[in-house]
């Protein structure tokens, strides 16, 4: 593995931490600071595609009280065994596992299958896929 290789890893898994501490505290601004412009989200039978779309998407959730709303009870996402594979100097693609908590609620668990795209000197979510296991939301 090269310096560029790592460095593009460390990139990624960045723009994953971003994604999910601006999710948490409702930035949707930030969080699609995280998606190319033209980025698909895949949710069940979702399917917002570019960068409006998936704001609106996100905006709708959170505005709905789905997730909490004081910073008390609000949900938190907890990302692990984050795989991230380079498909070129430009594109990679990878898995995350995900646990999305309220208090002690285990709301949802499943996956993310995402597909990144290298913008200047970042990576950003192309596409995102979000496989639920367990879906204690009820959506």
């Amino acid at each position: 593995m090269t310096i560029d290789e790592l460095l593009a890893r460390e990139t990624i898994r960045h723009t994953l931490a971003l994604y999910n501490n601006a999710g948490d505290r409702g930035a949707v601004d930030e969080m699609m600071r995280c998606f190319t412009q033209d980025a698909v989200l895949e949710l069940g039978d979702d399917r917002p595609e570019g960068w409006e779309a998936i704001r609106a998407y996100f905006k709708a959730i959170l505005d709905s009280g789905l997730l909490g709303g004081t910073e008390r009870r609000a949900a938190r996402h907890y990302v692990t065994t984050s795989r991230i594979e380079l498909d070129d100097t430009e594109t990679a693609h990878g898995w995350s596992y995900f646990l999305l908590i309220r208090g002690d609620v285990i709301l949802q668990t499943g996956m993310y299958i995402d597909r990144f795209r290298k913008t200047g000197d970042t990576w950003l979510l192309s596409s995102r896929r979000v496989k639920l296991e367990h879906d204690g939301l009820n959506r």
